[in-house]
């Protein structure tokens, strides 16, 4: 029971008119420079040189014992009062209002070529009608979502992905309604996703943030940069932003598919393997055909990705050169490039 703190005052009174009280004999003497309250269910005298009052050798609690009392009640009082006020362990990243029983959001995803078929998940599930509408091309190439439209995902791909990346972190641009992202997570990838669309963090409960591709982006670099089927549908006027949005961000290598093909949903801007190759060469970036190669093998349903999908890796001495560029404008760009 914890009582509020007497005032020095009433304790002086108290100890002057109350009746005497029976004093605990069971416990142990006090260890040397102990507090008065050697346990939490006795009390032991306070030492002093002086004799015993009468009161104490009759078995009775005097003053100095009714003031400790008093102290240890105090003390417990603030101890509670401080644990009650306290945060116990980390601060939750979930807001306050979640529903932790809630499940985390999975798209429908489409995983034939004809989007015929569809999963949600690791469950084969109906795919919507009209799956292939409801996707309309903006003026930075970011579309125009809607609930019905479907992505494709190629589950070979992924898995040669997940190899490529081991145990590395994924930064996904033009995640789309986050297919690749959900499974990349189902693998227990580290992974986060941006898209161009305005509606799609709404549309996939946060899974992909909103994000203009083709202006300069600040979001902190992973390990890896996927970006599939996303270039060729950014107009030619934003291309150097797109590629040093990508490129950028990327520690250690980018997974790039740029279709070359017309007559795509708002393909305005195509290119050609070749060039893509020599383009990030020119930036620090080399062409990693062997894992290459280990992808489009292993691709097994949207087969356009096996004409496009492209592997590059960040070159050892351009995080050098980048720094140098950096040090060499701080001083006006005169003298030799600092590395």
């Amino acid at each position: 029971l914890l009582l509020p703190p007497p005032s020095s005052s009433s304790l002086l009174s108290l100890s002057r008119t109350a009746s005497p009280l029976p004093l605990l004999h069971s416990c142990p003497p006090p260890p040397p420079r102990a507090p008065f309250l050697s346990s939490p269910f006795c009390l032991a005298s306070a030492p002093s040189s002086l004799p015993d009052p009468p009161h104490a050798r009759r078995g009775m609690i005097g003053p100095r014992q009714l003031a400790a009392l008093a102290a240890t009640l105090l003390l417990l009082l603030l101890v509670s009062r401080r644990l009650g006020s306290a945060k116990v362990g980390p601060t939750s990243i979930v807001p306050a209002d979640a529903d932790s029983t809630e499940p985390q959001f999975e798209p429908v995803c489409a995983v034939d070529w004809k989007r015929s078929t569809c999963m949600k998940g690791n469950s084969v599930t109906s795919c919507p009608k009209k799956p292939h509408a409801g996707a309309t091309p903006g003026g930075t190439g970011a579309w125009e979502l809607t609930d019905n439209y479907v992505y494709f995902l190629d589950r070979g791909l992924l898995d040669a992905m997940v190899d490529l990346i081991d145990g590395g972190d994924v930064l996904e641009f033009g995640a789309g309604k986050g297919c690749y992202t959900a499974a990349f997570r189902r693998k227990g990838v580290s992974v986060r996703a941006f898209d161009g669309s305005p509606q799609v963090a709404s549309l996939t409960h946060g899974l992909v943030q909103s994000s203009d591709l083709t202006s300069p982006l600040r979001l902190g670099r992973a390990d890896w940069v996927v970006c599939l089927e996303v270039a060729e549908h950014i107009p030619r006027e934003h291309e150097e932003t797109l590629l040093q949005n990508l490129l950028s961000h990327a520690r250690k290598g980018l997974v790039l598919s740029w279709s070359n093909e017309e007559g795509g949903n708002g393909h305005v801007n195509l290119r050609s393997n070749e060039w893509v190759v020599q383009e990030l060469r020119k930036r620090g970036f080399k062409h990693d055909p062997v894992a290459q190669k280990q992808l489009r093998k292993a691709i097994s349903s949207i087969h356009w990705y096996a004409q496009t999908v492209l592997v590059f890796r960040r070159a050892r001495d351009s995080v050098g050169r980048e720094h140098g560029r950096r040090r060499a404008s701080r001083f006006g760009g005169q003298g030799r490039l600092l590395a």
